[in-house]
């Protein structure tokens, strides 16, 4: 790099962002993704790596490799290190590097195998990309990929898959996340105690933090045909797997420092400390910072519930000798888990509980009997809960990999009425969540317990131990009714997150434009991580201002959305007064000399302006303008003065040109109680087009609004032809303090659906219980 194009790049550093910065990674199955933050959680830069696009010779499609005998999903190894070799050149072209003070990041837990127990990592010379450390560590180029993809609980299916094609030469198994930290560190490091209780599934005892010797037996068992003579290869497959740091170590204090080869190749600090990383579902709950009665739902393939626990639940008796063996049975694997927070033993743990395939089955029900998004969420809207209007009789829809059942009076193949399916699938999805997270919140009961009681073991009809707000995100979280059944189940309040925007992105989509893409969450959360290690290691002093990592969290998040707020009001303001002066100079109360008024759009009105007034009518006249009941035209939420914020009006901005020039839709007024209350200015910021979920067309863009209340994309009212505004997602009055959060809230709870779903619970079980142990043909 010459020294013109080093000064400018550092010229670019340092207009964006403070003087300290904290990287975050995410390895998805499409690409590699970065996301820098400064002190304040500021954005400063987001860049990404496509594997398709950008490594095209590893062949693969959508991230993986698809073998067109066995249909096995693998992924090359050297192609996620070669990814991050191009995605910090992309950071070092900023002059980003040698700004990062901590580095944490997110990525599946995927099985390498080794050959070398502790693996020896050695870095390449500085000139040497870094793939080339891969040549004498790994024992075999390619690694198994779980399905679902993002399963979180898929080490099991991954060792079943991987064990009959280990190469002889391998001595241990590590995981991808490990691997990466040692890459950055220059040497070996364990795998944090929270990765492995999250990806372990059954075979990891959480309590003594080692792998269950009777698990792996019984998965070598069935991975060599039900063979009982297995000698002694449980001990010594527990031998090759992975093992974790010291479990009453916090895992949010650093690893390590970042290894002098990418100081001297892409221009990291030496000080910069690198921190474990951990599953994109755990750093996407990072993101969220929730409070201690929030939970964080994940809307995907598959669809995860997590929410912050104080202690260890005690473990609920399960009988399951009548239970067929197999590791590939959903059931057996879909369990809730309790992981240790990353940022410490001192924060509490997390419970996840996992439904897999459950985007996978809402998109095949919407192709087969709905083709849109809106149709499905308005069936959701006019059916009854349960399929029908009496207590009884209720349908159920179950959807997995065993097939496709529903059930009425019985197994039948299909409903009367299809228009159905769409909530019965999204209720069956959502008590199969609530179901496990009930029973991991329940307290044990000291009474026996036969086989298959006819009761459940926690009460149906208690909502306490479920958490009051649930903050959900994918692609069906904006959809109101789909967000109202959500509420209904867990008896919480729903609220979905905006989407936060790339800097320098508008934020307001256009008709014209593409939608742009929503940063990585995960990204995002371990960049968050960073920052709270970096602060907790050189600032001990603001410790005691903030109990735990989600205080300090949000205390950023609502002290920046304040700042933002501010400037934003003052530019308002601005714009303001100087439309009010143009007004009177059209009135003739004010005049300015020379033929031209403004220079620009924000100018100020000259200091040379003349007030001449010819009458004493023509002041009369203006003052009664001034107090005339009329209204006046409308000011934004910014524009509202601070002491009226108990009285404010909600705002809608048509996006014709840019934010700036756009014209304002008045919407009702709403009084408030306060300004601890729910306040109509604020709550304009979530109810914007920028709140709408992006997706991949601008045609889906519109598919996100109340059915039936807007017509299709291109078309516009007008008849000049002239762009129709982006049509708003409704939502729910929210109060000040998650909005400066940014969150909108959604759904709201009520005690009557829930006791109706709880009623239907028994039931549900008992469907379930036949599913699996393999009774329904």
């Amino acid at each position: 790099m010459s020294m013109a194009s080093a000064s400018m790049s550092s010229a670019v550093g340092k207009k964006i962002g403070g003087q300290n910065c904290f990287l975050g990674l995410e390895w998805a199955v499409e690409g590699v993704r970065a996301v820098v933050v400064d002190e304040h959680l500021d954005i400063v830069v987001t860049e990404e790596v496509r594997f398709e696009n950008e490594l095209p010779e590893y062949g693969t499609r959508g991230g993986v490799l698809v073998s067109h005998n066995t249909y096995a999903l693998n992924v090359p190894v050297e192609m996620y290190i070669k990814a991050l070799d191009l995605l910090l050149t992309k950071l070092t072209q900023l002059s980003l590097p040698q700004r990062i003070r901590s580095i944490s990041g997110s990525a599946p837990s995927l099985l390498l195998p080794t050959t070398s127990f502790p693996p020896s990592v050695t870095l390449p010379a500085p000139s040497q990309p870094l793939h080339n450390a891969l040549n004498s560590l790994l024992s075999f180029p390619h690694t198994p990929l779980p399905h679902p993809l993002t399963s979180p609980a898929h080490i099991p299916a991954l060792l079943a898959s991987l064990l009959p094609s280990l190469p002889s030469q391998t001595s241990a198994l590590t995981t991808l996340p490990s691997l990466l930290v040692s890459l950055f560190c220059g040497s070996y490091t364990l795998p944090s105690a929270s990765e492995l209780a999250a990806t372990g599934g059954k075979l990891w005892d959480k309590e003594k933090c080692e792998w269950d010797e009777q698990g792996l037996r019984e998965l070598l068992r069935l991975g060599l045909g039900g063979s009982d003579d297995l000698g002694d290869a449980p001990a010594r497959v527990k031998e090759m797997m992975p093992r974790c740091s010291l479990p009453g170590l916090r895992e949010a204090e650093e690893v390590g420092r970042i290894a002098p080869y990418f100081v001297t190749r892409y221009g990291f600090s030496p000080d910069t400390t690198v921190h474990a990383f951990q599953p994109p579902h755990i750093a996407f709950y990072l993101s969220q910072a929730p409070s201690s009665t929030t939970g964080v739902m994940a809307l995907g393939t598959p669809d995860v519930l997590l929410v912050p626990l104080t202690s260890i639940p005690p473990p609920q008796p399960v009988a399951r000798s009548a239970m067929p063996s197999s590791i590939n049975r959903v059931w057996e694997r879909e369990d809730a888990s309790v992981v240790p927070h990353p940022a410490g033993l001192g924060e509490g743990y997390i419970g996840v509980v996992v439904s897999s395939y459950g985007e996978e089955a809402r998109q095949q029900a919407m192709g087969k009997y709905t083709k849109t998004w809106t149709a499905f969420d308005r069936l959701v809207a006019v059916v009854p809960p349960g399929g029908s209007i009496g207590l009884d009789n209720k349908l159920f829809c179950f959807w997995g990999p065993q097939g496709q059942f529903r059930f009425r009076f019985g197994k039948t193949a299909e409903f009367e009425d299809s228009r159905v399916i769409p909530r019965c699938l999204l209720e069956s999805q959502m008590l199969h969540l609530r179901v496990r997270l009930s029973r991991l919140l329940a307290p044990i009961s000291q009474s026996p317990k036969p086989l298959f009681p006819s009761s459940v073991p926690f009460d149906v009809y208690d909502p306490i131990p479920l958490p009051r707000r649930m903050i959900i995100n994918g692609t069906t979280a904006n959809y109101p009714a789909m967000a109202q059944l959500i509420s209904d189940i867990f008896h919480s309040i729903i609220f979905v997150s905006s989407p936060t925007t790339a800097p320098g992105q508008p934020a307001f989509p256009f008709p014209d434009d593409m939608p742009k893409p929503e940063l990585s969450r995960s990204a995002l959360g371990s960049a968050y991580l960073a920052r709270y290690a970096w602060r907790r290691l050189m600032r001990l002093e603001e410790t005691a201002r903030y109990a735990t990592y989600g205080d300090e969290v949000r205390a950023l998040l609502k002290r920046k959305a304040e700042s933002i707020l501010f400037r934003e009001r003052e530019r308002e303001w601005e714009r303001a007064r100087d439309k009010e002066r143009e007004g009177l100079v059209a009135k003739g109360v004010l005049k300015k000399p020379g033929s031209s008024f403004y220079s620009h759009p924000g100018s100020r009105l000259s200091t040379t302006m003349l007030a001449t007034v010819d009458t004493v009518e023509e002041v009369d006249e203006t003052e009664e303008d001034d107090l005339s009941t009329e209204p006046s035209p409308p000011m934004t939420s910014y524009q509202q003065p601070p002491s009226a914020f108990g009285r404010s009006s909600s705002l809608l901005m048509t996006p014709k040109t840019s934010p700036e020039l756009a014209e304002p839709i008045t919407r009702t007024r709403t009084l408030t109680g306060g300004s601890n209350t729910s306040i109509g200015s604020y709550a304009s910021l979530a109810s914007t087009p920028s709140a709408i979920s992006h997706t991949s067309s601008p045609a889906s863009l519109a598919s996100l609004t109340t059915p039936g209340l807007m017509p299709p994309f291109g078309e516009s009212p007008s008849a000049s032809g002239s762009p129709a505004a982006m049509p708003e997602v409704v939502g729910l009055q929210t109060d000040e303090a998650d909005v400066l959060l940014g969150l909108r809230k959604l759904a709201d709870s009520d005690i009557d659906a829930f006791m109706g779903y709880a009623a239907i619970v028994p039931e549900f079980l008992r469907l379930e219980r036949m599913l699996a142990m393999g009774t329904v043909i």
